[in-house]
Order: C-alpha cells, then structure tokens, then sequence
C-alpha cells in the first residue's frame, strides 16, 4: 500500500507540475515580474494566494522538520540560499529572474521527508524543473532588463489604422504618419512579418491579396510602430472574413 501510495502522489504531482503550461495556463500570471504583474489583470490577487499557500506548505513542512531533528540543518541551508539572492539582487544592471527550474531546485531540499505531503510536493517541483528546462533551457537567474523583456508588452504607441479598403480578393490598409520616435509601420499577415513601411518610402498604405493556393479563409491583421528595426507593441488581431468583411481591432496591444 505504502509502494502504491508513492507511486500515486509522486507521480501524479510529476505529472500536474510537468504540464504546467496547461495545468496551470489560465492563471494570469506568466512572470514574476513587477511589470507582467501590474498590467495582467487579476494577477496580484493570485500572486497572493500562491505566496500565502507557500507560507502555509511552509509551516506544515517546518513542523516534519522538527519531528525528525533536522530543523537546525535545513534552517542553515535555507539561510544560505537566501543570503545568495540577496546578493544577486544587490548587483547593479541585473535582475533576479526566478525560473521555474531555479524555484524547484529552492524548494525540492525542504521535500525530503518521507510523508505523504512532502511526496505530493516533490513530484510537483520535479515537474516543474523538467518543464522549466524543457520549455525555455537553463537561463540565467540575472538578466538585463531587456533581455528580461523580451517579446513582453513595452506599452509603447499603436499605430491609427484607418477603415481599409476591401474586397473579395485583396484589401488595403492606410495609416496616419507615426509621431517621434517612431519612425516606420510593421505589418504581420496571420502573425507573419510581411511588409515594413518607413518614412520616404511612398505612401503609408499595404495591399495584401489572397493567394490562389490559400483560398478563402479568414486572414488575421496586426500592425505596430518601428524604431529603425525594432518593432514596438502590435495592436490586436483585425480579421478579414472569407466574405470579404473587416472585423476591426479592438483596443490595446496583442498579448
């Protein structure tokens, strides 16, 4: 029973904490970040339901520690751990970034125990290593603000789409003038770069037709502002039906 217990616990935290990107995929958080944090909505109320059930699986795994006479021990090496952060988070022009596979290796040491929480709890950091590791490699706990960034939101302008012009076979879009600093237009075509278009270029306006081959399906349409070959935020998807309508954007920029 004890064999099969394990099995079901380990495993199955394993498992949960392995598919995390589908466990755990409609939480709005997606980094700890201050700056994720504040424009997702709903994610500071969340943050603090997963910090204070940390604090409580805490506490529960601070009293098996003092069952077994290993408090002290751990204690030191949790004390260690966390003088080394503090450290990192001293250096200048970096930023701690705690990676899903760095969160597991703090916390799996306080998962040693042999009772039935401490076996949920340490499949769970297992799998959440393996698919840290899988998905984005061993990247570094300090990173530069702009590789920290990096395809996030930079809550820059959006460019003025004016009402295109549309037809069975082609459409075409027109754009005011982009203000400074923003000197250049990018258009993605079903999220696909496909045209830039920068000051002195002729006219600010893109005319995209539907292939032979495609055939009549919906088209989907971003645009963003350009700073010499860096693009800013797209706006949000515009859709160009198989009737040959245009469903407008709406508001803000694409996730």
């Amino acid at each position: 029973m004890a064999q099969f217990e394990k099995t079901i616990l380990w495993l199955g935290g394993a498992w949960v904490g392995s598919l995390n990107n589908y466990t755990f995929d409609k939480l709005p958080i997606q980094r700890l970040t201050p700056h994720d944090i504040q424009s997702q909505p709903g994610a500071i109320p969340v943050l603090c339901v997963i910090v204070i059930s940390i604090f409580l699986i805490a506490l529960g795994q601070i009293w098996y520690l003092r069952l077994e006479g290993r408090f002290r021990r751990y204690l030191a090496i949790y004390a260690i751990m966390a003088a080394s952060l503090l450290i990192c988070v001293a250096i200048p022009s970096l930023n701690l970034r705690i990676h899903h596979y760095i969160l597991a290796l703090l916390l799996l040491p306080g998962t040693r125990m042999q009772t039935r929480p401490g076996l949920l709890y340490q499949g769970l950091l297992v799998g959440l290593f393996i698919s840290g590791v899988a998905r984005w490699g061993f990247d570094s706990i300090l990173q530069t603000s702009a590789a920290l960034l990096g395809d996030g939101q930079t809550n820059s302008l959006l460019p003025n789409i004016a009402e295109p012009i549309t037809g069975m076979a082609n459409i075409t879009f027109g754009w005011s003038l982009p203000p400074s600093p923003y000197d250049g237009v990018s258009v993605l075509v079903n999220d696909v770069e496909r045209h830039r278009w920068y000051y002195g270029e002729g006219e600010a306006s893109y005319t995209w037709s539907r292939t032979q081959e495609g055939g009549l399906e919906k088209e989907y349409f971003r645009f963003g502002y350009m700073i010499g070959s860096a693009a800013g935020d797209y706006s949000k998807a515009g859709v160009w039906t198989t009737e040959g309508n245009w469903i407008p954007m709406q508001p803000g920029p694409s996730r």
